[in-house]
């Protein structure tokens, strides 16, 4: 009798602890994401053009340029077609020349042998997306980017066979809080760095920002922006786990267009641009 009843204690020990799993696991599995989901939605509120009308308005006059020669500095294959594709695209229908520059090949980007030319290529087939009139790789070891005097070195001697106009790269003094990465901390610094020295150079358009002042509306290029992130298709491999559970996600709750990928769906009751990218842009030589 005692034999049973210590059984049955086990028994129900055991099923308590089988629940705590089931609940744990619904947890990882359907809480979280969740949880990380509505994280970025808050996340993407606060970093909002104080003055949405007057970004519209800086977006509007960007996209008058034409016949300007632009130079984006980034750090890897795709940082850019995420972040800022859309407005170069628009950029480029106007006749302006756009050069590419990337710190490093993105090679650490996943465990897929010679990574560094599959993402290369990637970039390449990318850029004839965009619009992209030169890439040039620098090929610095991925996740070992630094503002060194190497680097910088590089960048002076684009900048100076190139003389641009305008300057793309990330947002260092106003870094947007998600998916901050030493590499675009490097490339962003570095670009910064140089562009003083360059009179030609008069405004330096920031990306990954969290104070953004400029509204660019890619609606027209919606489809060329999903394209140029579908050449990426390295990333397809990495669509499981939590990244595929944070992609239910956004399509639930009708964030999953694909066309949106580093875009801005936010503005079309308030501004009718179904499709933004966000800037902050400040003169150089400031």
């Amino acid at each position: 009798m005692q034999i049973n009843e210590t059984q049955a204690t086990q028994k129900k020990s055991a099923w308590r602890w089988l629940k705590r799993g089931i609940l744990i696991l619904f947890a990882l599995v359907l809480i979280l994401p969740a949880l990380l989901y509505a994280a970025f939605a808050v996340i993407s509120s606060l970093s909002r053009p104080a003055d949405p009308q007057a970004a519209k308005k800086l977006g509007d006059k960007l996209l008058t340029l034409h016949n300007k020669i632009i130079v984006v500095v980034s750090a890897h294959p795709d940082d850019v077609d995420y972040w800022a594709s859309g407005t170069l695209a628009r950029l480029h229908r106007n006749g302006n020349k756009i050069i590419m520059v990337l710190g490093t090949s993105g090679e650490k980007g996943a465990d897929i042998p010679n990574l560094g030319k599959i993402r290369e290529g990637q970039q390449l087939k990318a850029a004839k997306i965009v619009g992209y009139d030169k890439v040039i790789f620098l090929r610095h070891p991925d996740r070992g980017l630094k503002s060194d005097s190497e680097f910088k070195s590089e960048l002076r001697s684009i900048f100076k066979q190139y003389q641009p106009d305008l300057l793309f790269t990330f947002d260092i003094e106003k870094e947007a809080v998600i998916y901050r990465h030493s590499d675009h901390e490097a490339a962003g610094t570095a670009a910064h760095a140089v562009a003083p020295a360059f009179e030609s150079i008069k405004d330096i358009y920031q990306f990954h920002t969290s104070a953004p002042n400029v509204i660019v509306d890619v609606t027209s290029v919606a489809d060329v922006k999903s394209r140029a992130m579908e050449a990426h298709a390295y990333r397809q491999e990495q669509n499981n786990g939590l990244i595929g559970l944070l992609g239910f996600f956004f399509r639930l709750f009708g964030r999953g267009d694909r066309r949106r990928f580093g875009a801005d769906n936010s503005f079309e009751k308030s501004l009718g641009v179904k499709y933004a990218e966000v800037l902050r842009v400040v003169p150089n030589r400031q």
